[in-house]
């Protein structure tokens, strides 16, 4: 396989854009594909390029074996750093897809590289807070039942039976690595971070949230979104504009700051 065709399966974007001046990668949820995120990239301006990981055993990588840590996610990733950071670089995530943005800037980080120039959190608890009723380990009936009670997946697939037997193994295999990625705020990263949470959120609540500060440090904003764990889907065009927004005012504020120093 080429390199530029292994990209193609890990990275989904809705069209190439050489052009634009800043990149977006965003993580998915757990059991999430990259085609969760299309109504948010449908919404992405042309000087945004915008990038979804596709995690193996996911979508388009479906026949792949599932990685059963964070850090195996990181090391496929890894992989295609040179052709991820050309561009400034911002991360989205989203619950599990936080915790994986939250590696990749430690990874970075340890390699001497750039961070990236925001990471935006979303619905995703930070890996110093106790897991205080794990899930991944349950019986199937039980541990359904307690996405049901948590709002942990999207309704059109939980509501699905054949869709469930499908993507139940990638879900608990997901909620497992999500469960399993722990560690301390001990060196705070250097990028600015903005953390946002569904008001009614009960299995990533705000006032867990919110403990994304400890591990960067610069927070720009913290928002309390209308909904649950999926927020997104009832806010999408709002959370799309936010997103814009804030890349664009990096952009802006780093473009002043090179002016000032030349």
């Amino acid at each position: 396989m080429s390199t530029e065709h292994a990209m193609r399966r890990r990275f989904f974007r809705m069209q190439l854009n050489d052009q634009a001046d800043a990149r977006l990668l965003m993580f998915p949820f757990a059991g999430g594909s990259a085609a969760a995120y299309q109504p948010l990239l449908k919404r992405m301006p042309d000087d945004i390029d915008v990038l979804v990981y596709q995690m193996p055993g996911h979508g388009t990588r479906f026949s792949e074996p599932l990685c059963q840590s964070v850090a195996e996610l990181i090391e496929d990733i890894c992989e295609f750093l040179p052709m991820l950071t050309d561009k400034p670089l911002y991360l989205f995530g989203h619950s599990l897809g936080g915790r994986v943005a939250h590696a990749l800037c430690r990874q970075l980080q340890t390699l001497k590289q750039a961070l990236p120039r925001m990471v935006i959190m979303s619905a995703s608890r930070p890996p110093d807070i106790a897991n205080h009723n794990p899930m991944s380990h349950l019986p199937d009936r039980d541990f359904l039942q307690r996405l049901r009670i948590y709002d942990g997946i999207p309704a059109e697939i939980l509501e699905n039976d054949a869709m469930m037997e499908l993507f139940l193994p990638a879900i608990k295999t997901d909620m497992r690595v999500f469960e399993s990625y722990q560690c301390e705020p001990d060196r705070p990263l250097m990028t600015p971070v903005v953390i946002w949470g569904g008001a009614d959120d009960s299995y990533s609540p705000l006032q867990d949230v919110v403990g994304w500060n400890r591990f960067f440090a610069i927070q720009k904003e913290f928002r309390s979104w209308p909904g649950g764990h999926f927020y997104i889907n009832q806010s999408i065009d709002a959370v799309a504009k936010g997103i814009v927004t804030h890349v664009r005012d990096s952009m802006e504020r780093y473009s002043m700051v090179r002016g000032q120093v030349s």
